[in-house]
């Protein structure tokens, strides 16, 4: 009586500490100037990855309230030294460059600081003339150039993206964006706040110190990849994809963090599947991240290369949840049915409205917040070239599994999934059988697990035709902790453990 007590005394506290009311700290909030990082790159004339540092400054600029502007005036000299170098290295942003400019011109100290510069002025002379004419239409800027030179530039027809009025409209969606993705990364805030017993939320110190976006999405994809049975499904999905949806928004600013975890698409979008058939409430917040992933060309080619994945959405979730995926992306939508796409004429169901609403959205957020150099607003992205295959590829199957226990295969080089391996295909870390093994319920075996890579001790739990049922240990498992498979005797992650009945059998028909 006394432990049971003791335990339900501590459980009350448990319970009490989860629903006490905790203070919400945004996942986002203002950027922090990468002064450091321009004057390192001005000093050292080392402009490699310069581009993520622009991205950075453009949000500070664009994004950030005037006091903030006024604020960093003391640094203005050399931003404006890096922003007129940087159009001239990277001619395929002007665009963005042009939002910088107008905007900071709107903030009197910074031009003050270029008006009172000549060395800031005779580079403004030196930016490729494109640039030049968008800059003589600032009365400021006019200044840098002599009387016929600004009478010459007012006279060359300036792009429609360099247009005042359009960099202003740019500038507006800008704005908009990111104030939508600021909103959703403190719902997912709020969201893993109501999770019980959740550590998710940080303290005002930690979240002055979050990871960069990179190693938010990388956190976020790794635990998806840590979800490898049924059990951790059930219990970590949900903290799973908020890691994830926290990653892929903080992530927007920047094409190149997708392009860097494309290797895992075929897991993360199969998760995104069975995670989706048991949280059908999340569907809207399913379709952010799909959008956000499928806005990134190379893992439109994940997608494309792995048929399973298709034949999953058509045979596995509703007609309105198809549909709701297929307006993420083109790609998608062509790959249903003409039964299913007919539905979107006519009455549509509630799941599909609220998709099209959440397309349209997540669509002006990608085009307003990616940097597509060389590209205009709107442009669709090209697909990711096909890579012709490395010999070393058919070391590169791994496996993994659905929550219902089913098994499939992919390769990490080629983004390649399927039910099945390829003909001569290897599984990383598994030695292939010399020949079939003839099992037999009780028969101690070893199988291999990718998520730990190590073979694993099992016991055959049934046999059926052409399928053995095994039960085993992972390392970290307790000594009643069972995970359990279901695959063909012949399968290259299935094999005797030494010493065992199968193995006897097998030397003694050898």
């Amino acid at each position: 009586q006394a432990q049971v007590s003791h335990f339900l005394s501590y459980l009350g506290e448990v319970i009490l500490e989860g629903l006490r009311p905790r203070p919400i700290v945004p996942m986002a909030g203002p950027p922090i100037w990468p002064i450091q990082q321009i004057q390192e790159i001005m000093a050292t004339e080392s402009w490699d990855g310069c581009e993520s540092v622009f991205r950075i400054l453009r949000r500070c600029v664009i994004a950030g309230e005037a006091k903030s502007l006024e604020a960093h005036v003391r640094d203005a000299e050399v931003t404006w030294t890096f922003l007129l170098d940087f159009s001239k290295r990277r001619r395929a942003y002007r665009r963005q460059v042009a939002e910088c400019v107008s905007v900071l011109l709107e903030c009197k100290p910074w031009e003050r600081v270029f008006a009172a510069n000549p060395q800031l002025q005779a580079k403004s002379r030196d930016v490729p003339e494109e640039v030049q004419v968008m800059l003589a239409q600032n009365d400021a800027m006019m200044t840098s150039f002599a009387p016929g030179m600004v009478k010459k530039l007012q006279e060359q027809a300036v792009t429609l993206e360099l247009q005042r009025d359009q960099v202003h409209q740019s500038i507006a969606a800008f704005r908009m964006a990111d104030k939508a993705v600021e909103e959703k990364l403190q719902e997912v805030a709020e969201d893993v706040q109501q999770m019980p017993f959740s550590n998710e939320v940080a303290s005002p110190e930690e979240a002055v110190c979050r990871p960069s976006s990179s190693a938010d999405l990388r956190e976020g994809i790794e635990a998806v990849l840590d979800i490898d049975s049924k059990a951790r499904f059930d219990n970590a999905a949900i903290t799973a994809f908020a890691q994830l949806r926290r990653g892929c928004l903080r992530s927007v600013h920047s094409l190149d963090n997708f392009e860097r975890e494309v290797q895992h698409a075929p897991v993360v979008l199969n998760f995104l599947i069975d995670f989706t058939k048991t949280n059908r409430i999340r569907l809207r917040q399913v379709c952010e991240v799909l959008n956000l992933l499928m806005g990134c060309p190379a893992w439109v080619s994940a997608l494309e290369k792995s048929p399973m994945l298709m034949q999953r959405v058509q045979t596995e979730l509703p007609e309105e949840v198809q549909l709701a995926f297929g307006l993420q992306h083109e790609r998608l939508m062509t790959a249903l049915p003409e039964k299913t796409r007919t539905k979107m004429t006519g009455e549509k169901a509630p799941a599909v409205r609220q998709a099209e609403q959440v397309a349209e959205l997540m669509k002006s957020v990608r085009q307003s917040l990616f940097i597509k150099p060389d590209k205009r607003p709107g442009d669709a992205p090209d697909a990711a070239p096909p890579k012709a295959p490395a010999p070393e590829e058919a070391e590169e199957w791994r496996q993994a599994s659905t929550p219902e226990g089913k098994v499939y295969f992919y390769n990490r080089r080629t983004r390649e999934s399927r039910w099945e391996l390829p003909p001569g295909a290897k599984l990383k870390g598994a030695t292939p059988q010399p020949q079939p093994q003839a099992f037999a319920a009780g028969d101690k075996v070893e199988i291999y697990s990718n998520s730990k890579q190590v073979w694993c001790p099992g016991i055959i739990e049934k046999v059926s035709p052409g399928l053995v049922t095994v039960k085993f240990q992972l390392p970290d498992a307790k000594p009643d902790e069972w995970a359990r498979k279901e695959l063909p005797p012949t399968h290259a992650t299935l094999r005797a453990a030494p010493g065992g009945a199968a193995a006897a059998t097998a030397n003694k028909e050898r």
